[in-house]
């Protein structure tokens, strides 16, 4: 004769759990980007910047690895005049130089002292995918002001050695900011 159980919690060697209810198991594997977390290799890019020109760059990230990429999570953007915001991408011998104020990544696991190889800016101006009318666009929304905008990508954007991603706003505000997060893989 067998014994049932009406609700137990199963521990995985690796740690993860699985949830046994009314006979069924209930399991919830990690994403991708919550096993990079764990491992030190997520980052969050931040550029809070008080006054961007039109079309500059409010920010710019080139991954620097030589041999994995970098996913992108999500995108927020925010600005306090009305206008739209472009997410391109570009390979890094596209900018001859970038160039602007120096973005550190943070990264997302606080118990990793990991750096990420990445080069990122804000108020970037070294590169000029808006004269070429973005080669590479990914999306580019119309953001009202005092707004802010979550972009979910879920690592469908891959940012092979040598290439970026970059977010430009064509209007003209006097507050602007822009969040990546991302995951190297």
């Amino acid at each position: 004769m067998a014994n049932f159980v009406d609700s137990a919690v199963l521990a995985g060697g690796a740690g993860g759990n699985a949830d046994v209810q009314d006979n069924c198991l209930m399991v919830r594997p990690k994403t991708r980007f919550e096993a990079a977390i764990e491992r030190g290799d997520a980052y969050a890019w931040i550029a809070a910047t008080a006054d961007i020109d039109a079309n500059d760059t409010v920010l710019l990230i080139e991954n620097n690895e030589t041999a994995r990429k970098l996913y992108i999570e999500q995108i927020a953007v925010s600005t306090n005049a009305s206008g739209q915001m472009v997410v391109f991408g570009c390979s890094g011998s596209t900018p001859a130089t970038i160039a602007g104020a120096a973005v550190t990544a943070v990264n997302l696991n606080r118990a990793s002292g990991r750096a990420a190889l990445a080069t990122a800016y804000t108020d970037e101006t070294g590169q000029d995918q808006q004269a070429g009318s973005y080669p590479t666009l990914y999306y580019a929304p119309y953001v009202l002001a005092s707004t802010t905008l979550q972009i979910p990508v879920g690592g469908k954007i891959a940012l092979a050695p040598d290439h970026c991603i970059g977010i430009d706003v064509t209007a003209e505000p006097t507050g602007c900011t822009a969040t990546v997060w991302g995951w190297f893989e």
